[in-house]
C-alpha cells in the first residue's frame, strides 16, 4: 500500500475527498441501496472502505464488510462496523448472506472484477452492484 496515494492512506482524507467530488449524490445512492435491501437482511460490502454504506442501512440489517484496505477497515472499526482486512478475490473471506452489495469497486479490481461477481452470486441471495459516475461541468 505504500505506493497508493494520500487519499488512500488516510480514510478521513479520502471522506472528505468523495465528499467534495459527489456532493449529495454520494448520500442519494446509499439511501438507493439501503432501500432496495429493506429491512431484517444480512448484508456483505464488498470492497467496503471505511463503511458509508452501514450508516444508511436499517437498524435491522446486520452489516459486514470486507475491504484490502487496512487503514480503511481500521476506520470503520473504529466507528463501530463489523468489517474486515481481506483479499476480494478469495471466496474464503466471504459468508453466506442475503444480499452483497459491490459499490464502486469493481474498475479498482480488473481482471478479477468477474470473479467477485461470480463469488458474490455464490453467496447470496441477491447481489448490488452500482458504479457512480463522476459528472464534470464544463
Amino acid at each position: 500500500m505504500a505506493n497508493r496515494s494520500l487519499m488512500y492512506r488516510h480514510p478521513g482524507i479520502y471522506n472528505l475527498i468523495v465528499k467534495i467530488l459527489h456532493g449529495n449524490a454520494l448520500d442519494e445512492r446509499y439511501k438507493i441501496i439501503a432501500r432496495e435491501i429493506g429491512i431484517n437482511k444480512k448484508v456483505m460490502d464488498v470492497g467496503c472502505g471505511t463503511g458509508n454504506l452501514a450508516k444508511f442501512l436499517n437498524k435491522k440489517c446486520s452489516y459486514s464488510g470486507i475491504d484490502l484496505n487496512e487503514n480503511f477497515v481500521a476506520y470503520a472499526k473504529n466507528n463501530g462496523f463489523n468489517v474486515k482486512v481481506g483479499d476480494l478475490t478469495d471466496e474464503k473471506n466471504y459468508s453466506q448472506c442475503d444480499v452483497a452489495v459491490i459499490c464502486d469497486v469493481l474498475h479498482h479490481i480488473i481482471p478479477d472484477d468477474k470473479k467477485i461477481v461470480e463469488i458474490c452470486k455464490n453467496k447470496s441471495k441477491r447481489t448490488i452492484i452500482c458504479k457512480l459516475s463522476l459528472l464534470t461541468k464544463f
